[in-house]
């Protein structure tokens, strides 16, 4: 570590590319990097994001000089008063919050983050980002948004301390911010060790390397399924759908859309899998693919 603030302090004397001070997540993701090179990218990314901020701030600092200030007129005497977007917004998650923790009305889906020691950190913190675009998307379902559970999220852990980060929560358990509060259950056992709480649901783990897959019309609206916290680029398995030449890594945004999708459709994977996995990873939506195809329906 303290070679590290040596380091970054030379740098800042120098003149180069290196934010004025690191926190203790950017001090660790340097820890991370195995060589000069791939610290001194890091170094040059995180200055360029600083004077990225800096200049957005400048901007609004200066936006705010010159807008006048409004003044919103309320009338106390009016028949009709406007409901505005806070209490609706109040009202919906209330909704959402009892609906999602309704044993008799919602479907477990588990996210298991017991893969913290096989990821790197930057994987890390794009799973926490993933999983609160999963959470927005789970807002949106009607009319039985999942009951999300994270497994093995253990408080003080890296992954944990991301989590927070990405919802700005802290670490107080009784504060209105906590972590603990959002839209799911958070669990710190492991998903097997979890028998009372599931009760006589059954587990439905979904992996690449399952040993079969969903037939069309097949989905278990009793069944408790479990995916994999992790950023994982290797697996991939094509079903259904013409791949096109590149990367098949879906993310969890899209894995949540696909079962949201199954789950209202009772099993229509082939649909689910068209609605949710993007365009671009699709061969019929590529132009050069298409072209390619026609010359090799001709010979």
């Amino acid at each position: 570590m303290d070679l590290i603030k040596t380091e970054h302090n030379a740098f800042v004397a120098d003149g180069k590319q290196a934010p004025l001070k690191l926190t203790d997540d950017e001090l660790l993701e340097l820890l991370c990097c195995t060589s000069v090179s791939a610290r001194r990218k890091y170094y040059a990314f995180r200055f360029k994001v600083s004077m990225m901020r800096e200049a957005r701030a400048a901007k609004q600092l200066q936006r705010a000089k010159e807008s006048k200030f409004e003044v919103e007129y309320v009338q106390k005497n009016q028949i009709l008063h406007v409901i505005r977007e806070a209490p609706i917004r109040a009202h919906h998650d209330d909704w959402l919050a009892a609906e999602v923790r309704n044993p008799d009305s919602s479907q477990m889906l588990l996210v298991d983050c017991s893969h913290e020691e096989e990821m790197r950190v930057a994987d890390q913190k794009n799973l926490a980002k993933q999983m609160a675009l999963v959470l927005a998307h789970n807002r949106q379902m009607r009319p039985f948004p999942f009951h999300l559970v994270l497994t093995s999220l253990i408080q003080g852990t890296n992954q944990y301390q991301f989590f927070g980060n990405e919802f700005n929560a802290r670490n107080d358990p009784s504060g209105p911010q906590c972590l603990e509060n959002c839209l799911w259950t958070i669990r710190p056992e492991h998903y097997l060790e979890l028998s009372s709480f599931l009760g006589d649901r059954r587990v439905v783990y979904l992996s690449p390397n399952a040993p079969r897959a969903f037939e069309p019309g097949e989905w278990d609206h009793n069944a408790a399924y479990v995916v994999g916290g992790i950023v994982d680029k290797a697996i991939r398995r094509p079903r259904y759908l013409h791949w096109r030449a590149g990367n098949k890594t879906l993310t969890l945004v899209a894995i949540h859309g696909i079962l949201a999708t199954a789950k209202a459709t009772n099993g229509d994977w082939k649909t689910a899998l068209e609605k949710n996995i993007p365009a671009r990873f699709l061969r019929d939506h590529d132009p050069v693919q298409r072209e390619i195809d026609r010359m090799l329906r001709q010979v």
